[in-house]
């Protein structure tokens, strides 16, 4: 299944960013960070440490997200999220952030490879969904130009 979202950055104090200001910079610089994954997550909350049985997964599968920021005027990018690649024996998480003029590019992959994982390996999908959530709350900063 492929989706392709748009979506246009109309206001910076919208769900999907925290306004954040240094003490230096409240009037002069002020900075803005935008989570560019802004809709959806892939992350699941696993609570136990430990597991008896194995983990079943619905169905292998690649999922895509694809997401085109518009940096409203008077902001430049000030620093972006590094790549994130998670290659694991039962599934796989790319994702990435770029800067095309005014727009912010966002695109990951998510990627089940084996319906079942065993109880010995439940460590692994917790570290693995861990930095799938670690990446999913990662912000791009932007800085007020005038």
């Amino acid at each position: 299944m492929l989706y392709h979202l748009s979506y246009e950055l109309l206001l910076l104090q919208s769900y999907h960013s925290k306004p954040v200001s240094s003490p230096d910079s409240r009037t002069r610089n002020p900075i803005e960070l935008v989570r560019p994954r802004v809709v959806g997550s892939d992350a699941y909350e696993l609570q136990s440490s430990w597991r008896k049985y194995p983990v079943e997964f619905d169905g292998t599968g690649d999922w895509r997200d694809s997401f085109s920021i518009k940096i409203p005027p008077g902001y430049t990018v000030e620093d972006l999220p590094d790549p994130t690649n998670i290659d694991t024996s039962f599934a796989s998480y790319h994702s990435d952030v770029k800067a095309d003029g005014d727009i912010l590019h966002y695109s990951r992959e998510y990627t089940v490879k084996k319906l079942e994982l065993s109880a010995a390996d439940y460590g692994q999908l917790r570290d693995f969904e861990s930095k799938i959530y670690t990446d999913e709350n990662r912000d791009a900063v932007l800085k007020k130009t005038n």
